[in-house]
């Protein structure tokens, strides 16, 4: 006589499991979008060091002599979110500012522009802050996101805190 009616939809079990299926998915999309993110970074840094180390060379194959500015330790690039490339105890106190008018300028004819190396600096250990990449008595260190990675522009890797620092030992003058 009463005809039982069936109900149609979905039982919370059902919901609940395509929410867990959709959670799954979000963190693995935004852990896949961190990873590109770093690269691109890490390739725009070794985009700009290539980029100096071929001016720095240059200079140096034309002038007999490094590129020395009004400070010795010059941070390369730009894009340095506080004006700085590095800083704390691990240079010796010192903090390397991303301006050297005299180094630009002597570089700069060997280079078009000043590539976007810098970003925002990252607390590495015991206080010391480093990003991007900086010339320091004939060497560029630079400095990748996270620990292992390919010191692609030549260097030796190490690992220094969250990041793998690269160090390029330049030829001398006379070598060239």
């Amino acid at each position: 006589m009463w005809a039982k009616q069936r109900q149609s939809g979905f039982t919370v079990v059902e919901l609940l499991i395509v929410i867990v299926i959709i959670a799954i998915l979000a963190a693995l999309s935004i852990v896949a979008y961190n990873g590109i993110q770093q690269r691109a970074r890490n390739a725009q840094i070794v985009a700009g060091v290539n980029a100096y180390k071929k001016g720095i060379m240059q200079f140096m194959t034309v002038n007999g002599r490094t590129p020395h500015g009004a400070t010795s330790n010059i941070c390369l690039g730009s894009g340095y979110s506080d004006g700085v490339c590095v800083s704390g105890p691990a240079v010796g106190g010192q903090v390397i500012h991303a301006n050297d008018a005299t180094f630009d300028g002597l570089v700069g004819g060997f280079m078009q522009g000043k590539p976007p190396i810098g970003g925002k600096l990252v607390d590495i250990t015991g206080g010391t802050k480093v990003v991007g990449a900086y010339y320091w008595g004939g060497r560029i260190f630079y400095h990748l996101e996270g620990n292992n990675q390919n010191c692609a522009a030549g260097g030796a890797p190490s690992n220094f805190g969250k990041l793998t620092r690269c160090d390029v030992t330049l030829p001398a003058p006379s070598s060239l």
